[in-house]
């Protein structure tokens, strides 16, 4: 009889354990069901920044055969929207590109200013991430299908949304892109790549392909934008790394400095001084190893330094 009784005992225990654990699962379940992962996110990247520089900088970056001949697919051009027109400078990467103004034209007359544009290569992404900064940030942005004259024709170039794209009086804008689903129907079609996609690698190879570029720029060495370095006012640091949380970007502090990284990219943000503002300097992949020389100035303040890790790092 003893013996049983402890058996029943034991048996009691072990049903006690096993209802306390399925009670434990299934308030998990419920609290995930509830609080989405940021796992199951889209993947923000950075698509391209802008930067405005003096005239002696863009006519020294202009004048240089290594930087359009060596260095990267080079573009000038000017772009015909139905909101605005604007004349710039670009370099082409593999997932990712950078455009340079004169100072007092383009979207920037200050010298120093720019903006960073965040991309997402998921369809629907920006309706799901539009939906994500209302919830998070209580902000309410308003997304706009921006056109590209093609021809005598204005055909759906991206979405874009948030940030003050356009407004002169910012030194740092942000907003967030998405390519529109039929621009590679619409846009030369008959380039490559023959996929229709919307990531940013199909974009820049038709970009390129445009420019009748396609085989020398496997042999350049730019490979893609991996780290800016910020300098931003109080405010402004705020508010990018508020956006940056928002996207699922991992933020830390070391020294002093404010580090948001995300797929693909690292911000390092440092308080904004008289003598750095905005963004004061990149660094790239590359695709190979720089031989020979290693450094090479524009004007008066903007230095690209090739690096021994295959990386290089511009400043401006």
């Amino acid at each position: 009889m003893l013996e049983t009784r402890n058996l029943i005992r034991r048996v009691a225990r072990h049903l006690l354990m096993l209802s306390v654990m399925i009670a434990m699962l299934i308030a998990q379940s419920a609290s995930l069901a509830q609080s989405p992962a940021k796992e199951s996110m889209d993947p923000i990247y950075l698509n391209h920044f802008f930067l405005t520089v003096d005239a002696e900088t863009l006519n020294a970056i202009k004048a240089s055969t290594f930087l359009k001949d060596e260095f990267a697919t080079y573009e000038e051009r000017t772009t015909v929207r139905t909101d605005t027109t604007y004349t710039a400078i670009y370099f082409y990467g593999t997932h990712t590109y950078f455009e340079f103004f004169e100072e007092g034209k383009g979207f920037g007359t200050t010298s120093g200013a720019g903006g960073i544009a965040s991309g997402l290569e998921a369809h629907g992404g920006s309706d799901r991430l539009k939906q994500r900064l209302e919830a998070t940030l209580n902000q309410h942005p308003q997304k706009l299908t921006i056109t590209r004259k093609v021809g005598d024709k204005d055909v759906p170039w991206f979405y874009s949304m948030g940030g003050s794209f356009g407004d002169r009086g910012v030194l740092l804008t942000t907003w967030m892109m998405q390519y529109h689903e039929d621009f590679l129907n619409n846009w030369y079609a008959e380039l490559s790549p023959t996929s229709r996609g919307i990531t940013r690698a199909e974009i820049l190879e038709r970009y390129t392909a445009k420019l009748g570029d396609n085989e020398r720029r496997k042999q350049k060495y730019l490979d893609d934008v991996i780290e800016m370095h910020l300098a931003l006012d109080d405010k402004t640091r705020a508010q990018f790394v508020k956006e940056r949380e928002a996207f699922g970007y991992r933020v830390t502090t070391e020294q002093g400095q404010t580090v948001c990284e995300g797929p693909g990219i690292k911000y390092i943000i440092a308080p904004r001084t008289p003598s750095a503002v905005g963004i004061t300097a990149i660094k790239l992949s590359l695709k190979r190893a720089k031989q020979g020389e290693k450094m090479y100035r524009f004007g008066k303040r903007s230095v690209l330094r090739f690096n021994d890790d295959h990386t290089a790092t511009w400043s401006f």
